[in-house]
């Protein structure tokens, strides 16, 4: 009822006929209380203006009813469609933000449609990935293929050296095997 500007006035009005309709009833008790004549000036005015009251009351009860009855017997609908409005704004807010975060990020970061992260269509795009050696592999990953091509070609044995743990641990997090990160972090210290 807050928001329902409409229905807030046709509450007011009816508050104000209300009070208005209660004045009048007084007055007829007075009326009746003085034990005046029907045909007393002073008990028909009281009378016209009790029927009038009257009148303008039920016009504006019968408004403010008929708006808290189709209320009270749609409000699921007007729930459900809160509810639904709710949620497509959601969606737009939230798709907004991702095409915004996806414009900002860089190209092999960008957001995946939900059918392509799929098992399937996942599984195919890593044996694509085996087959095909990725162009835009970062330092660590060159730096391990180049120490395992070294280590295939000369067979050199590393001496047993004590490894750098943050690096280990940065090899470890980019998904190289333990023993090749020790590797090569042995031969370049």
């Amino acid at each position: 009822l807050e928001n329902n500007e409409k229905l807030k006035k046709e509450v007011d009005k009816r508050r104000c006929r209300l009070e208005e309709l209660r004045s009048a009833s007084q007055q007829m008790e007075l009326c009746a209380q003085r034990e005046l004549d029907k045909e007393d000036p002073r008990y028909k005015m009281a009378e016209q203006e009790y029927e009038t009251s009257r009148k303008l009351f039920d016009e504006a009860d019968r408004s403010i009813f008929e708006w808290l009855y189709t209320l009270e017997l749609h409000r699921g609908d007007i729930l459900d469609s809160c509810l639904q409005t709710i949620k497509y704004l959601q969606y737009d807010f939230f798709t907004a933000s991702a095409h915004a975060l996806s414009g900002a990020l860089p190209r092999r970061m960008v957001f995946r449609p939900m059918p392509e992260l799929s098992p399937e269509c996942l599984e195919v795009e890593l044996q694509s990935n085996e087959l095909e050696p990725d162009e835009e592999a970062g330092f660590a990953s060159r730096l391990i293929g180049r120490i395992a091509a070294e280590e295939e070609a000369g067979g050199d044995a590393a001496p047993p050296v004590p490894v750098d743990i943050l690096s280990l641990s940065s090899l470890l997090a980019q998904g190289f095997e333990d023993s090749l990160a020790r590797r090569a972090l042995r031969l370049h210290q």
